[in-house]
Parts: structure tokens; sequence; C-alpha cells
């Protein structure tokens, strides 16, 4: 059997492939585990205050039947505060606890230290099929060896022994967007007619993967919550250049309503905790952000159905869109001033640096000097696969392309503001420069 056949048979080259994959996960597994040598058994960890806090919710889950506590007596005396993060991380590292048998305390750090490092390899397969998705084999295996060797904030914070979410924040973050990105591509071409249920079938199936992907993220941080602003974002862009070029947008709506209905679905299972509406909890602002991407996606498309309707030019779309967007916010400014307020201002916040933010670390700007340490030839080579993109999106009108440039363009701004959202930022770098 010469090479050619050999390659050619699919039970080969998946083979391949699938040890490279592996290959370069354990990889990034073990340069994550390193600090286990100087660790292990010591009861020492290395992310700070705040990985003593994540111990005691970790202590507090094992010692409650992974019970989990949303109010904290103990910090910010005398009155306490309401914790802000979600619980998913907590559970994963105390499962880690839990089937290692852990008792005492340092037993439990030494068990679940390894939670990060084990998340941080799992970045690899999630980026793979990203690449895979946005290229082909060989730019999901070049994808998957970047973000396992890739450095900065992203490696440092999924090392052994920093017990924190933040590797969890990026990790179900991705899982969402290639979740997103996958369901884009089966359904660019999928004929849906809201007469015939069958055709609803794949993208409800879609809708409620990326629905529960997306759940996951804002079980972990309701940062997740930007994500949705991506989406909204690529949504009324996507519904212009389908308008311009005559095509279909029944996916778009059916995959943005099934995605979000499901999130919502999942707060309101998990439990709105207050009624204010600041999206830094799980708040009832944080729930209806969501009904909105619902509602606008819906409007959006029945403005389109109605221009098609008239057989109106692309124009009038764009112009019913721009009276619709000055429309809303004057509504949602007068009839809902507070969560107008918590929207502009938490936009803000991800948008530009505060001067009172600048002595936090992670809320300082991010320098040209930290860019270069952390990524160094990878910033130009994102730089060429972001303009790859942008022609794949103006000759070809390509949704997830579209998308992949929207997230990572985002997430630059933001990370240019704060340095903490370049632990998110190394996802966009590998995939871009891949």
């Amino acid at each position: 059997m010469d090479f050619k056949s050999f390659w050619n048979d699919k039970r080969y080259r998946y083979g391949i492939i699938g040890i490279a994959l592996l290959i370069c996960t354990l990889i990034a597994f073990w340069i994550r585990m390193i600090p286990i040598t100087a660790l292990a058994g010591t009861g020492n960890m290395i992310a700070g205050p705040d990985a003593w806090y994540n111990l005691r919710l970790i202590e507090v889950a094992l010692a409650n039947n992974f019970g989990y506590i949303f109010f904290e007596p103990m910090t910010l005396y005398p009155t306490g505060q309401e914790i802000v993060w979600g619980p998913l991380f907590t559970y994963i590292a105390s499962f880690f606890a839990l089937i290692a048998g852990a008792a005492t305390r340092v037993d439990i750090i030494t068990a679940a230290s390894w939670a990060p490092a084990v998340l941080g390899a799992l970045m690899v397969p999630v980026m793979f099929f990203l690449g895979k998705k946005m290229g082909d084999w060989k730019t999901g295996l070049i994808t998957a060896l970047f973000i396992a060797v890739i450095s900065g904030q992203f490696l440092s914070r999924s090392l052994y022994g920093h017990l924190d979410h933040h590797i969890a924040e990026t990790l179900f973050s991705c899982l969402f967007c290639l979740c997103y990105v996958l369901a884009l591509y089966a359904l660019k071409d999928h004929k849906i007619d809201f007469k015939n249920i069958t055709t609803l079938k794949l993208p409800l199936l879609y809708g409620v993967i990326c629905g529960i992907a997306y759940f996951l993220g804002l079980l972990t941080m309701t940062t997740m919550v930007v994500f949705g602003l991506f989406v909204a974002v690529f949504t009324l862009i996507q519904f212009i250049l389908n308008q311009h070029s005559g095509k279909p947008t029944e996916y778009l709506m059916s995959l943005n309503v099934i995605t979000f209905v499901v999130a919502a679905i999942g707060l309101l299972i998990f439990g709105i905790r207050n009624l204010g509406f600041g999206f830094t909890d799980y708040s009832l602002g944080l729930f209806l952000v969501h009904l909105f991407i619902v509602l606008g996606t819906i409007v959006l498309y029945l403005i389109s159905r109605l221009v098609t309707k008239f057989e109106k030019t692309w124009y009038y779309y764009l112009l019913f869109l721009i009276v619709l967007v000055v429309a809303g916010t004057l509504i949602l400014a007068f009839a809902l001033p507070s969560l107008y307020n918590a929207m502009v201002g938490q936009l803000g916040q991800f948008f530009m640096s505060a001067i009172t933010a600048s002595t936090i670390q992670e809320m300082s700007a991010w320098s040209f000097a930290s860019a270069v340490s952390s990524y160094n030839w990878g910033i130009l080579l994102a730089i060429g696969g972001f303009v790859c993109l942008f022609y794949s999106v103006w000759k070809h009108n390509e949704p997830g392309a579209l998308f992949v440039l929207i997230w990572s363009l985002f997430m630059f701004i933001a990370t240019c503001s704060h340095v903490r959202w370049e632990y998110y930022f190394a996802a966009n770098v590998a995939l871009l420069a891949a």
C-alpha cells in the first residue's frame, strides 16, 4: 500500500490525527502539572487569596453533599456579601477531592489542585475542533498545539495549584463558541419551513446543545453574558448581509431563539438571586438580557420578512434597523432606566479601563510588553488569520467566520482595557494564528 492509499483510508488517517491530538493534550497536561512536585502534600497553592476562598467553598461543598453557599457572612464585615460567581468550578474541584478520598485540608488542596490543569488540557480538543471547522484538520492540529503551549495569563491560571475558576471560564466559553460555530455551518444551508415541523429538528438539536453549553458558562461566571453580546452583534450584522445577498435567515432566528430560551430556562431553574439589574450576579437583569436577545432576533427576522414581502431593497432593511435601534434605546432608557444604566455601565467597564481600577492587577490595561511576552510571533500570525477570515466573510458571506471575527475583535478590545481578559483572548490568538 503506497502512502496516498494509506492516507486516504479513513481508519488510518483519523487514527493518526487522533494520536496527534492526544499527544497535544498530554503535552498541555504535562506542562500544567509541573508545579505538583513542589506543591503536592504541602498545603500550598499559587493563586493568592482567591484560591483560599475557593478552597473554603470546596470544603463547604464536601461537608454538605455538594451544597453551595450564595451568601458569605465571613467577608465584608459587618454585613457579609453575596457570592457573585457560580458553583460549577467548585463542584468540579470538589469532585476531584471526592474521588481521591481526601479528608484533611492538605489532602483536599492536593486533590482539588488537579482541576485547573485538567480543564486547561481539555481546551486542546475544544480548540482542535474549532480550528478544524474554520480550516481543516491541519489547522485544527496547529490550533491544538498552539493552545497547549501558549503562555501568559492562560498558562498561569491553568497550572496545578492555581485553584481558581478562571480556566473554567475560558473552557466553557470556548465550548459554547465551538457549538455555536458548528451550528452555523450545519444550518446555514438547511431549509426551514415553520409549517413543516420536521425541518425544525436539526435547529432544535443544535439550539439545545448551544444553550446548555452557554448555561455551563453562566454557571461558572456571569461574565459569560458578554458572549451573548457577541451573538447579538453577530446576528445584527449577519441579518443585514443575508438581506443584501437574498439568503434565508430562518436558521439564524431558530438557532438564537432556542439557544437563549434554553439559557433563560436554565437561569430560572438555577434561581434568580435578586431583583436588581446588575450583570455581576444572578439577577433579574441577567435573565432579562437573554430574553431581549430572543426578542431582538425575532424582530430582526420579522422586519426582514416584511422588507422581502414588499420587494424593497436591502437599504430599507438597514434604515428600519437604525430607526428600531434608536427607538428601542430610548424606550429602554425611559421605561427601564435601571436596566439601561446597568447595560451601559457594564459595556463601559468591558471596553474601557477605569483609572480607579488600574491599581487592581487584573483590571489594569494590557501593555504592549505583556502582549509580546505572552504571545510573541503569535500576534503577527493572529493578525494574518484575522485578515484571512475577513476575506472569507467578504467573498463568501460565511457566518461562522463572521462570528469568530466578532468574538476575536471584541475580546482583543476587552483585553487591551483589562488584562484579566488575556486568558480568554489566548484562545483567539491560537485559533487565528493557526
